[in-house]
């Protein structure tokens, strides 16, 4: 599951669902927008609570070739076969 760390410090866990898109979808919203939007977070501190949910599983949203570090295909994302690993 999920996480991103609260405007209190303290880890919340999250579900990604469809609910979530569609939701999203119903405010005329992207994802991203949406979840910034609903969960509130220290975004100085922490990063804005869609980056922080995608790190958490592994979801790299910048690659970085210096680094090693790929973003997953949607497949991966979608299967839950996120690995954060450099190669």
């Amino acid at each position: 599951m999920a996480a991103f760390i609260d405007a209190q410090g303290a880890t919340q866990q999250f579900e990604m669902s469809l609910d979530v898109v569609r939701e999203a979808c119903a405010s005329a919203m992207s994802v991203r927008d949406f979840i910034n939007s609903e969960l509130t977070t220290d975004v100085e501190a922490y990063g804005d609570p869609f980056s922080q949910l995608c790190a958490s599983e592994g979801i790299v949203l910048q690659p970085s070739r210096q680094h090693g570090l790929r973003s997953p295909t949607l497949a991966q994302a979608l299967g839950g076969r996120t690995v954060l690993e450099a190669g």
